[in-house]
This record gives structure tokens, sequence and C-alpha cells, in this order.
């Protein structure tokens, strides 16, 4: 049973996890995009941001049918509160 691509967006699509997703999600005729601070050099379209950027991610999120959020921060001590700030910017999106 064939299936239409979906257009979905990556969130930390460098990690090993992410890159693994996205991978896959390529492999299965998907169109995928990953949301990243920096250029990540991955064979998928690429938007760059940053997940607590309201803005940025509106501009992300725009067309697509999922969205796999797996970004998060280096900084333990940021942790909590980025992972508090990024939901609500995909939420509010």
């Amino acid at each position: 049973m064939s299936r239409e691509p979906l257009a979905v967006l990556v969130t930390g699509g460098t990690s090993l996890i992410g890159r693994e997703v996205a991978a896959r999600l390529a492999a299965r005729g998907d169109h995928v995009t990953v949301f990243q601070r920096r250029p990540s050099g991955l064979p998928h379209g690429e938007m760059l941001g940053d997940v607590t950027d309201r803005q940025r991610v509106e501009a992300a999120v725009e067309g697509v049918d999922a969205v796999v959020h797996l970004a998060a921060t280096a900084n333990p001590g940021r942790l909590a509160w980025s992972a508090i700030t990024s939901a609500w910017a995909l939420l509010l999106a």
C-alpha cells in the first residue's frame, strides 16, 4: 500500500537520534527539513534558527505535515528552560 510523502520538520537533526530519524524518514520517501542553529551538512532541506525563536519556528512549520522535535541543549543548567520554551514555541506556531 503506497502513501503520499509527508513534509516533516526535524528539530535537532544533527544529534545521534535526530540524524537517524531524518535519514529513515527520507528513506521512506518523506520530504525532510532539519531545523538547526548552524548548517548541518545533512542531505535534507535545512532551515536555520533556534527553537526558542517563535518567528523562526512559525516560518519552519509553515506547510509541514509533521514535526519531530528532538532539539535539546547541551547545557544542563538551561535544560528545563530550553525544553519549556521550545515546546511552547512549537505549540504556538
